[in-house]
């Protein structure tokens, strides 16, 4: 069960609350930092760790950022369990979303926090390394999540699933040219640890939702990737001679 471990609030009350799931993931040093930065300063961030001891110190906060830190020593949770617990706790009129690795830029909440009040529809943010319809660079009306909660079932594409839950009932997705964050993944490799969940996910929400279409833009998006991919690695091999031979002949010379 979590619990409060750590807060401070700068102000009584807010208008916007800052979701963040963490477990044990240095990135989210330089997430605080850039949210220390933002010129919409009306808001309080609401962290949920789920690590054996606290990830974070009170000295890991900026001096001038408001929030609560809540701790649980389960390890065993996804993200989207730690969500849903944060938006059971959000009092705001307005929620956003982020994720540990991602790092907003200074007028993240300024570009998007007045859209999301005025439009009863999700807000999704611009990210310098688009990774597609996630839940890291979401705002919305608080009413919206309250009534419309992550899908637990789910291991990994569980924003998706919300996405299309909430576009069946009408919502709008809006995204502007606007509300930029950095979304700072790392590659590890092809695990299949990586591979399999996401697609299990998948067909569950082809199959919950009745949805053939769903699963044959999976396909194709899949198989563009393949071929991207491929390309690029065979113009890497075929230029790959050249490159050992030109530089064998030019030697140690400088261009």
């Amino acid at each position: 069960m979590f619990k409060i471990i750590d807060k401070k609030l700068l102000k009584k009350n807010f208008e916007t609350s800052v979701l963040v799931p963490i477990r044990r993931d240095i990135r989210v040093y330089k997430m605080l930092d850039c949210l220390s930065r933002q010129k919409y300063a009306n808001f309080v961030l609401l962290i949920a760790n789920d690590s054996k001891e606290p990830f974070l110190k009170k000295s890991d906060f900026p001096k001038n950022l408001s929030y609560i830190y809540y701790h649980d020593e389960d390890e065993k949770m996804m993200s989207y369990e730690k969500l849903n617990f944060l938006i059971s706790q959000v009092k705001t009129e307005i929620a956003a979303i982020l994720d540990s690795d991602a790092e907003p830029y200074d007028g993240w909440l300024e570009d998007l926090v007045p859209l999301a009040k005025k439009e009863k529809a999700v807000i999704k943010g611009r990210e310098a390394e688009p990774i597609g319809w996630c839940a890291a660079n979401l705002v919305f009306k608080t009413e919206i999540l309250k009534e419309n909660k992550f899908d637990e079932k789910l291991l990994v594409c569980a924003d998706s699933e919300l996405g299309m839950r909430l576009e069946k009932k009408g919502y709008k997705l809006i995204i502007p040219d606007k509300g930029w964050v950095y979304h700072n993944m790392i590659s590890s490799g092809i695990r299949l640890s990586r591979v399999i969940p996401p697609a299990k996910d998948d067909i569950y929400i082809a199959l919950k939702y009745r949805s053939t279409k769903f699963l044959i833009r999976k396909i194709f998006r899949n198989a563009y990737n393949v071929f991207h991919n491929g390309a690029q690695l065979g113009i890497y091999i075929v230029a790959w001679p050249y490159v050992a031979l030109r530089n064998l002949i030019l030697g140690n010379k400088k261009p």
